[in-house]
């Protein structure tokens, strides 16, 4: 095998890094949909702590490689989303996305 063919065959694929970037990006995309719900529905925050969806330990779980525990707090994320929220507003499209993430890390 030539060294053309081996560089681009490594080049195809996905390192560890890429990987922990790829994760990141759908948490973010989970951070992005909770603050449009938060937005249009204000009024379901009202007696709930600023921070309560912060998802900062969950980015550093999947930035270690740490999965089990991140789907544990995925989990917790959801249960707080839909309680705050409804089941029915968390569904349009936090759920998906959370589901989506735990997905992803269970094939790893």
């Amino acid at each position: 095998q030539t060294l053309a063919a081996r560089t681009f065959h490594v080049s195809h694929e996905m390192t560890i890094n890429d990987v922990r970037q790829a994760r990141l990006v759908l948490l973010e995309g989970i951070d992005n949909a909770i603050l449009r719900l938060i937005k249009s529905e204000p009024k379901a925050m009202m007696d709930e702590p600023r921070g309560m969806f912060d998802t900062t330990h969950i980015a550093q779980l999947l930035k270690t490689d740490q999965l089990d525990e991140a789907i544990v707090e995925l989990d917790k994320l959801q249960a707080k989303v839909i309680k705050v929220f409804d089941q029915e507003a968390a569904d349009k499209e936090v759920v998906p996305q959370i589901q989506n993430l735990i997905a992803s890390l269970k094939q790893e």
